[in-house]
């Protein structure tokens, strides 16, 4: 019998397992558009990160490549892309007023 806690990290699972093909969708949508909404880009990067945030961060033992491709890799490499030119953006300012 699965614990409380087992289902809840299946079900953030599941959650950003679908924020995450949300912003695909929201991507696939800005660019059929031909790229002059850009509601659909912010759209896809608010999906990405609610998917980095409620992916659970848990150093199981994983036997499944898929799972563990999707979850370390692809959702975190996503981030990653995101944050790391608003990171740079926001130590340019810092310099900047320093």
């Amino acid at each position: 019998m699965p614990t409380q806690q087992q289902d809840f990290y299946y079900t953030r699972k599941i959650l950003s397992w679908l924020f995450f093909l949300a912003g695909i969708g929201c991507l696939i949508k800005f660019f059929v558009d031909g790229m002059v909404n850009f509601l659909w880009i912010i759209s896809a990067v608010i999906c990405f990160m609610l998917a980095y945030v409620i992916s659970p961060h848990q150093k199981t033992d994983r036997s499944d490549a898929v799972e563990l491709l999707f979850d370390e890799y692809i959702i975190e490499m996503i981030y990653y892309v995101i944050v790391f030119p608003l990171r740079l953006i926001v130590r340019g300012i810092q310099h900047i007023l320093d």
